[in-house]
């Protein structure tokens, strides 16, 4: 029963660290305000696609690990 709810709670981190992702990455600039502003000009740094992917993964490992 635990082995299940490890991998369920690592299958939907990993869906919504997905999910999560790509509206950043499809709708960001998109969001009105500073908040928009800010995600275009973070969309234009170097390396912002390396953290797009390193941040999801570092959390769906913590929670990986803390749950398991």
């Amino acid at each position: 029963v635990v082995r299940i709810f490890l991998l369920q709670h690592v299958a939907y981190a990993v869906l919504g660290s997905v999910v999560a992702a790509a509206l950043v990455r499809a709708l960001g600039p998109r969001l009105p305000g500073r908040l928009g502003d800010a995600v275009g000009v973070w969309q234009g740094l170097p390396g912002h696609s390396a953290a797009l992917l390193a941040v999801p993964v570092c959390a769906v490992l913590f929670i990986g690990a803390v749950t398991g």
